[in-house]
């Protein structure tokens, strides 16, 4: 099961560039352009689900770790999912 950040978690973080700031400098990242990319792509196991920028994210939004995630479940081979109409 895929892990990614709350919708909540993303519109409480929405124009804290302070944290962006933050982030972007645990990562190594000269500027914040690639948070907010990241931010607005959300990606299952993405790089702000870590363990690092989950910490920076809890202290800046002081919400517990816990509550900033939400379970994703995803298929990766869309070839397994079913089609909507029977072959012939």
């Amino acid at each position: 099961m895929a892990k990614r950040l709350k919708i909540e978690t993303i519109r409480s973080m929405r124009g804290q560039t302070q944290l962006f700031v933050q982030i972007a400098q645990e990562n190594g990242l000269q500027n914040i352009e690639t948070v907010r990319r990241w931010l607005r792509m959300n990606k299952p196991n993405g790089p702000l689900t870590c363990k690092s920028t989950l910490g920076i994210i809890s202290i800046a939004l002081n919400v517990p770790e816990t509550s900033l995630l939400e379970d994703f479940d995803y298929e990766t081979n869309n070839k397994r999912a079913g089609s909507p109409k029977p072959t012939v």
